[in-house]
């Protein structure tokens, strides 16, 4: 069970990690109490010997901290809305919804009655759902991801081209489009 654990403080700091890349992104310096805080919860947790026992409160809490971690990326890149990048917007909706999935994944799995109950988790139609969406997910949003630096690049190099380094006045060529 202990290396269970710590492959879940594992994921949970993969998502920790995703969440500071956004914050570095956007210009902000990295919070470390914070990117080991999920994985450090689930370890003082699992050694509280109820949490350990109950399968459905271990699925709650990681899914919470899953969730948490996947809306703070999702308000990191909504924090920075400011900067006009069009395609900041599909993140920020991608996030939500991946970081709702993993939320409505415990309720879900007691109000459903073709989904297994107890620690039957290879048999749930939910390991499917998850691990497809999360397989889609990955692949979208590097895509989404690496749209988004190359339109920030595209940017940074189009402003760049209008205004003038020294003065940061704009220039000739932004005078005559703006006139135009």
């Amino acid at each position: 069970l202990i290396s269970i654990d710590l492959a879940n403080a594992l994921l949970f700091t993969a998502f920790a990690l995703t969440w500071t890349g956004a914050r570095v992104f956007d210009h902000r310096r990295p919070r470390p109490v914070l990117l080991f805080g999920g994985a450090m919860l689930w370890l003082i947790a699992s050694r509280i010997p109820g949490f350990a026992d109950s399968f459905d409160v271990r699925v709650l809490v990681s899914s919470g901290i899953i969730t948490a971690y996947t809306w703070a990326t999702a308000y990191e890149f909504w924090r920075g809305r400011s900067e006009p990048l069009v395609s900041r917007w599909p993140v920020i909706f991608m996030l939500f919804a991946h970081g709702s999935l993993y939320l409505l994944r415990t309720p879900f799995g007691d109000m459903l009655p073709w989904l297994p109950t107890g620690n039957q988790v290879f048999e749930s139609v939910w390991l499917t759902v998850l691990s497809f969406e999360a397989l889609l997910f990955t692949i979208a949003i590097a895509f989404i991801l690496l749209a988004m630096a190359k339109e920030r690049t595209e940017h940074r190099h189009k402003t760049a081209s209008l205004v003038d380094p020294l003065t940061g006045v704009a220039n000739r060529r932004a005078f005559l489009q703006d006139g135009e």
